[in-house]
């Protein structure tokens, strides 16, 4: 499940906030990396797009339910960049050290 998610993640044609199917549960029990944040699983997958790498987080909608906006969100600070958005199950925070333009074009 990890590496189809991988595969369609790396793909230029894939819009991040409108197109990541998510099955939480398949990817955590897949070997998805599990952070804990505020007492909550936070699902690491790492992905390749035009040679750079991203990290993508999702959360559970639940977990956080006052965590923002839906619409993308984006900010910059120590060399890396990053946009957090959010659908009706899940939310979504993208990092990478590419550049924001390179974010951007991601959703």
């Amino acid at each position: 499940v990890v590496s189809a998610l991988q595969t369609q993640l790396g793909r230029p044609d894939t819009r991040l906030a409108w197109s990541v199917p998510v099955d939480f549960t398949a990817l955590k029990s897949t070997g998805c990396r599990t952070l804990r944040l505020a007492g909550h699983d936070v699902l690491e997958v790492c992905f390749v797009r035009d040679g750079a790498e991203f990290h993508l987080y999702v959360g559970q909608r639940a977990d956080f339910p006052t965590a923002g906006d839906d619409a993308p969100r984006f900010a910059s600070k120590g060399g890396l960049n990053g946009a957090s958005w959010a659908t009706a199950t899940h939310r979504f925070t993208v990092v990478s050290a590419a550049g924001l333009d390179a974010v951007k074009r991601l959703l």
